[in-house]
């Protein structure tokens, strides 16, 4: 091998050697989301939580982050509990590595959506990373404005005139209010709702 060569191949390996380690932390990055967010399906929060730096945040229903975020503490809450019962379920696609963040866009189905014949819109998820490689951020957010297409004002025009203290029960404020027993109350509303509407029975699961 003449020395021209000698250099040419020291240099494509030298080259190499920083690609790899490149492609590995972007691959590691990504794949401690999933492992993040399996743990977390799985009802494993010890697991889940030695995926992040201390102290994580979060910021809700925001497509830039503003502030410092609140405390992220995986403990479940009332929209856990709704998810829960309603058998939430998010596919994820567009996955990327932006070196100090993962994004990935979701696409969620639930049975309240089934129900309602609702088609939510994309969201946009991030995981951020500090510089030891742990989540030390999430952010999430409506990725299309405008109301998504769904049979939801429907739903609630028919529980006006039909059933107005359950309506006003379980949308205080005139928000859904996901705490209590008012999931199970949405479904047989919605169910009952489906049936005088003549609508088709929807298989829940």
């Amino acid at each position: 091998m003449t020395r021209e060569a000698l250099v040419r191949f020291a240099g494509a390996a030298f080259l190499a050697a920083l690609t790899v380690p490149a492609a590995r932390a972007e691959l590691d990055r990504i794949e401690t989301v999933r492992k993040f967010r399996e743990a977390r399906e799985q009802g494993d929060l010890a697991k889940a939580r030695a995926y992040l730096a201390p102290d994580p945040r979060i910021w809700f229903d925001m497509a830039e982050r503003q502030g410092d975020g609140a405390p992220w503490t995986l403990e479940p809450d009332d929209w856990d509990r709704w998810d829960r019962f309603f058998h939430s379920k998010t596919e994820y696609t567009d996955w990327k590595d932006l070196g100090d963040r993962v994004t990935a866009t979701g696409h969620e189905t639930n049975d309240f959506y089934r129900l309602t014949d609702w088609t939510p819109n994309p969201l946009g998820f991030t995981w951020w990373f500090d510089r030891e490689g742990r989540i030390s951020g999430f952010q999430f957010h409506a990725m299309e404005k405008g109301k998504a297409p769904s049979r939801f004002e429907d739903l609630k025009a028919w529980a006006r005139a039909n059933r107005p203290d359950e309506l006003a029960y379980l949308m205080p404020k005139d928000r859904i209010d996901p705490s209590g027993d008012r999931p199970v109350r949405w479904r047989r509303l919605a169910t009952e709702w489906r049936k005088a509407a003549g609508l088709p029975e929807v298989t829940l699961q």
